[in-house]
């Protein structure tokens, strides 16, 4: 269960690191036309939407590949 934690948390930093490097790639343009409010709150529940189904998702997964393999 700790092993499984830290790959959530790995992959949950993986995408982090991602997103942020998009966003600071944007063009200029599209920190002018949206609002930073607008952005963070995206941003925000993105992440937030990622981090809760992504431990359910992997718990999904290996419960139907042991389901298989049984």
């Amino acid at each position: 269960m700790l092993k499984t934690s830290a790959c959530l948390c790995s992959a949950s930093t993986a995408l982090h690191k991602g997103v942020v490097e998009a966003v600071l790639q944007a063009p200029l343009l599209y920190f002018q036309q949206n609002p930073l409010g607008r952005i963070l709150n995206r941003f925000s529940s993105d992440l937030m939407k990622a981090d809760m189904e992504l431990p359910d998702m992997l718990f999904m997964y290996l419960d139907s590949l042991f389901l298989v393999i049984s």
